[in-house]
């Protein structure tokens, strides 16, 4: 398991919110492992913090014109 994956696992466990993943397998992303996985997570631990309790967190992404969303 990667280490975003333990992260998130870890999230979903403590907090008890149900992430939905819907990202399309084909998407490369060049990037620094490192920020962009610290990125996400902030991300996750920001949308969780602001949300009610039980809900669920929607992370998306998806190729459009060549672009990434």
């Amino acid at each position: 398991m990667s280490y975003f994956a333990m992260k998130i696992k870890k999230i979903e466990e403590f907090l008890l919110y149900f992430p939905k993943l819907h990202v399309d397998e084909n998407l490369i992303v060049y990037s620094d492992y490192k920020w962009l996985s610290f990125v996400i997570y902030q991300l996750l631990t920001n949308a969780i913090k602001y949300s009610d309790n039980g809900k669920s967190v929607f992370i998306k992404a998806y190729n459009e014109d060549k672009k990434i969303y």
